[in-house]
């Protein structure tokens, strides 16, 4: 074995990055101060735009809230582990929804082993996302006068799901084929079972179209508010640091969804793919059906997607709300879009009040929920290898490997 003395750290090297680390601090004030110099530029041309997109006060905007709003939303989430890095490749997903009473209304799960290939995290997040996407719209389905709030953009979920064919057509065919054929023999694993209920039916269509669901998204590494405004920095800042920056407690701003790249260029259209050759019949069955429905989310029109930028806390920074144009026409949420507006925002100012919890308090609950879950099985799943192994075989199989 080498002696202790030949591996001692360099005395230089922390030295060295922390020297550079204090260089990168100095660069980023540099941007820091360049937003900020254009801050009321951005605000100009926020309040200038046509129509309800222009910046301004949020409809029935009060902080605080001192009484719970008689709002109805259900919360769904989600959490999946996909493990690759030993003998036998397994995912383990969950998706829990979250009643307006905070009561678990619905759940479901899904387990499989998987084949070893490239695409392994796409089709273990694909199935988590097949399940909330039902579970959305059942809860949209069968509770049309409340409002079904999901973790992300319906856009995102959408493009989930056609990772997951594209890599399962590409790499895990034999799979996908025989996850189909035990669904159907009633021999089905998890993995099937939830291969079979989605394919059952177009779900993606009214995931797209049903006005009462809304998706509470991430505002980092997004650009759509900076494409509008800001294109010259667009590949210096994101969503985030430009909302945080320009909008003041109480203010909104609303982007449409155009779906066109950088330099205003439309972008192809988005599908979920039917495959080629010999997957030509094995690809997602109601891929024409999806691929109308997704083409109304950037066309003007009740089923377009529309983002609105909220600061709504003076804790938590700004949040973006998901949801399209038909929201705000339902009667039996209010009598015109503001008060729809209105009786969300409100919502969203109660449920956010927690100084700990960055998240509307539903949302965090049902994440908890689900990723505890996955955490948990994932150890139980070890535990019982360890008990159950009467040969090294099986324990190896669940080993991770060598780093």
């Amino acid at each position: 074995m080498p002696s202790e003395s030949s591996v001692v750290l360099p005395d230089s090297l922390i030295s060295d990055l922390v020297t550079q680390i204090g260089d990168v601090s100095k660069i980023l004030q540099q941007e820091i101060s360049i937003l900020n110099d254009r801050r009321e530029e951005i605000r100009s041309r926020m309040k200038e735009s046509s129509g309800d997109l222009r910046l301004g006060t949020l409809p029935g905007f009060v902080h605080p809230v001192i009484s719970e709003p008689d709002f109805q939303i259900h919360a769904i989430d989600g959490a999946h582990i996909a493990k690759s890095d030993r003998g036998a490749a397994y995912s383990l997903s969950c998706v829990v929804g979250l009643s307006p009473s905070g009561q678990i209304s619905r759940q479901r799960i899904c387990t499989a082993v998987m084949p070893h290939f490239v695409g392994l995290s796409s089709i273990s997040s694909g199935l988590m996302t097949m399940q909330e996407i039902m579970m959305a719209v059942e809860l949209a389905e069968t509770s049309p006068t409340a409002l079904i709030l999901i973790d992300g953009s319906r856009l995102s979920s959408f493009i989930s799901i056609n990772q997951f064919y594209e890599a399962m057509l590409k790499d895990g065919l034999d799979t996908l084929r025989e996850w189909r054929n035990r669904a159907s023999s009633d021999k089905s694993d998890g993995a099937g079972t939830v291969i079979d209920d989605f394919e059952s039916r177009d779900w993606m269509t009214p995931f797209l179209s049903l006005p009462n669901i809304i998706g509470n998204l991430k505002l980092v590494t997004t650009k759509s508010l900076i494409k509008k405004y800001a294109r010259d920095l667009l590949h210096r800042f994101d969503d985030q640091a430009v909302a945080n920056t320009v909008l003041e407690l109480g203010e909104g701003t609303f982007v449409r969804f155009d779906h066109l790249d950088e330099k205003g260029q439309k972008l192809p259209p988005l599908h979920i793919t039917k495959g080629s050759g010999v997957a030509k019949e094995d690809g997602y069955p109601f891929s024409e059906q999806a691929e109308k429905s997704a083409e109304l989310l950037h066309t003007k029109g009740p089923g377009q997607l529309i983002h609105l930028y909220a600061r709504v806390n003076p804790i938590h920074g700004v949040y973006k709300i998901e949801f399209n144009y038909g929201l705000l026409s339902q009667k039996s949420l209010g009598d015109d879009s503001k008060e729809i507006l209105g009786r969300l925002v409100q919502w969203w100012v109660w449920n956010t009040a927690a100084i700990d919890i960055m998240e509307p308090y539903p949302s965090y609950v049902a994440d908890r929920f689900v990723s505890e879950a996955v955490k948990v099985s994932e150890l139980a799943l070890r535990d019982i290898l360890i008990r159950e192994s009467t040969t090294d075989a099986l324990w190896n199989l669940g080993r991770p490997y060598r780093t």
